[in-house]
């Protein structure tokens, strides 16, 4: 399965897939949302959490990575060296 395959399905499907073959990467956390990063087959998923409503938003995928930078302000490397 590819990205676009992926988006076409409905939300509940969406999320099983990934819930099943997800491999998680990394979240960010605001007030209102947490954004968690998954690794899935050859693409990627961001599944959305609405903190508020206390329910599933929305689950994406993509495959262009210039949308992992979001998640990459957050990571610090100064420990590692």
């Amino acid at each position: 399965m590819n990205a676009t395959e992926f988006n076409a399905l409905p939300l509940d499907a969406r999320a099983e897939y990934q819930w099943d073959c997800g491999r998680f990467i990394i979240s960010r956390h605001s007030p209102d949302l947490v954004r968690s990063l998954y690794a899935v087959d050859a693409f990627y998923v961001e599944v959305i959490y609405d903190r508020k409503r206390k329910a599933l938003a929305d689950v994406i995928g993509f495959d262009n990575p210039k949308k992992l930078s979001e998640y990459l302000e957050g990571v610090s490397i100064e420990k590692l060296l």
